[in-house]
């Protein structure tokens, strides 16, 4: 099965809900959710209240409206110093067309 990777610091409030649950989505954005973007890398709060949400077949959220989300089960969990890398399974996924949103060197593009 396709395979992603996802790197974690220990100390975000995610890190210990994807360490329990086993699962987690991706959401590819598009240019036009800037603001999701900045919701989600802000620490703390809750990230999906008053956010437009859709569930994975696995019942995992995600942001509502982008280009893409994958559904993955975490097949294992690595420790890397103060991060983990999540290595993931793709079970399903969902695409749309349109232009991702891009953060390169400090800014959007």
């Amino acid at each position: 099965p396709p395979l992603v990777l996802v790197c974690v610091d220990k100390r975000a409030e995610s890190h210990v809900h994807l360490l329990d649950s086993g699962r987690f989505a991706v959401a590819v954005l598009s240019t036009a959710q800037q603001d999701v973007s900045n919701r989600f890398a802000k620490s703390g709060g809750d990230k999906f209240a008053d956010a437009e949400v859709c569930y994975s077949p696995s019942g995992v959220p995600s942001p509502a409206g982008g280009l893409a989300e994958l559904d993955c089960r975490t097949v294992q969990a690595v420790d890397a110093g103060d991060h983990t890398v999540f290595i993931a399974a793709v079970e399903s996924g969902a695409s749309r067309d349109g232009e991702p949103l891009l953060y390169f060197r400090g800014r959007y593009r």
